[in-house]
């Protein structure tokens, strides 16, 4: 788990003892379907009609503690989706190993992209799928435990992480998202 070690294991290395012994063949889609029939793809993770998002900061560094911790605010988020009546149709939370330097595609330095990532992070990505507008509470509530939980991972390890960028955790600033990028991107935009 460090992005700045050449000799790192690759992932099927680092968790041949995880996949030893597990069929991973069903994971696989092959797409051989029509382009029209890709909704019909896509309903398990993001069903039609209901509030959804996908938010999540990243850490360099994951632990056992860190780990269970973040199982217990999830488990929290079900319970308290169950009890209040609520479909919980699709409820994940990911934490997505990335390749060490992710295979040398990591920029130089944080300015050269618009999302800071010259440090290569895990990302920790919360995916609710729910019906019911009322129960926005408890899914802001459950994503600010989950955010809480890796900035304090983040903290441990002496460095702050930009969030995922693609939908932006309510109260995030620009800045927890795009770092010190916010002023050349607000050029770009103005021109």
């Amino acid at each position: 788990d460090d992005p700045t070690n050449p000799s790192q294991l690759d992932n099927n290395a680092t968790f041949k003892a995880l996949f030893d012994g597990i069929n991973t063949s069903n994971g696989v889609v092959l797409m051989t379907e029509h382009y029209s029939e890709l909704v019909f793809v896509g309903e398990a993770a993001y069903p039609y009609g209901f509030r959804r998002g996908f938010y999540g900061p990243q850490t360099t560094k994951i632990d056992l503690a860190y780990l269970s911790t973040l199982d217990r605010v999830f488990e929290k988020y079900i319970d308290d989706q169950l009890t209040t009546g609520e479909t919980p149709y699709s409820a994940s939370y990911i934490v997505q190993y990335m390749f060490p330097g992710l295979n040398g595609h990591l920029p130089k330095h944080d300015a050269d992209t618009a999302w800071p990532h010259s440090i290569g992070g895990h990302q920790t990505l919360f995916t609710p799928a729910y019906l019911q507008a009322s129960h926005d509470g408890l899914m802001k509530s459950a994503l600010q435990s989950f955010n809480d939980v890796t900035f304090a991972q983040q903290r441990r390890q002496g460095q702050v992480l930009a969030n995922y960028p693609n939908y932006i955790s309510p109260g995030d600033t620009g800045r927890m998202v795009w770092g010190d990028n916010v002023p050349r991107l607000t050029q770009i935009k103005e021109k």
